[in-house]
């Protein structure tokens, strides 16, 4: 929530989310994030494609869609094998992908060190099958939607999602498609634009220490019968949150 809540800006789709509190048969059961299901409904809503007219491809299989649709998939990919030294090449990729969306979303997934994530593995992308000339989303390009990001940001001290682990050349390694792409000196300059972006902008901390105390505030309170529930009086827990959401 944090993560998707920091980059909402940029041109790839989030999930709205909020804290709710769980009763099972009236029986306290604990705290929990609602959180957005991406869908051809959701995606209709937000960018206002018909649904009918989303195709929706999640960790490599179609998620939304008809038959016949698994060829703009095999179209996407089939670019991991070309030479994207050829400007021509890019230029090409570009019109079937949303570059903004492809280049904000990696440059993303890299910056915050994302270490349960490949094109097969969290991994969520959208199109609008037939192109509409009156939405700007409808353009039948390709773009990206970030979600479950939690193996990030040094979590559970995870050395592979560490600020200072080379997540860039994991990317390249797993992903066929981003290291043909970064060959291109016009994507270079971009994505490397856009990461300084990200990091100075999007991440800056003053502003993650502000957003960071607003979900404090609100989680905090919440947090206080769920340690009850499940942890007694141990107070090993609630020094835990106090101690990984402190400020800097």
């Amino acid at each position: 929530v944090f993560n998707q809540s920091m980059v909402e800006d940029r041109a790839f789709g989030v999930q709205a989310a909020r804290p709710c509190v769980l009763f099972i048969n009236g029986e306290y059961w604990g705290l929990y994030n609602l959180t957005e299901k991406y869908s051809d409904n959701s995606l209709e809503t937000q960018y206002g494609v018909d649904k009918d007219n989303v195709v929706v491809y999640k960790e490599g299989e179609m998620d939304e869609g008809q038959d016949g649709d698994e060829a703009l998939y095999e179209e996407l990919w089939s670019y991991a094998d070309k030479d994207f030294s050829d400007d021509a090449v890019y230029e090409q990729f570009c019109n079937i992908v949303d570059i903004d969306s492809f280049v904000d979303y990696y440059a993303t997934e890299i910056y915050i060190a994302n270490s349960d994530w490949d094109p097969e593995k969290n991994y969520l992308i959208w199109r609008a099958r037939t192109p509409d000339g009156t939405n700007p989303y409808a353009d039948g390009k390709w773009r990206y939607l970030l979600y479950d990001t939690e193996y990030s940001m040094s979590l559970y001290n995870d050395r592979e999602n560490q600020a200072d682990y080379d997540s860039f050349s994991r990317a390249l390694r797993q992903d066929s498609l981003f290291s043909a792409v970064t060959k291109n000196k016009k994507f270079q300059e971009k994505f490397i634009a856009a990461v300084q972006e990200i990091g100075s902008v999007n991440f800056d901390p003053d502003a993650c220490n502000r957003k960071l105390n607003e979900y404090v505030s609100v989680y905090k309170p919440l947090m206080q019968d769920y340690y009850t529930r499940f942890f007694g009086r141990d107070s090993w827990q609630r020094n835990q949150f106090d101690s990984a959401t402190a400020t800097i």
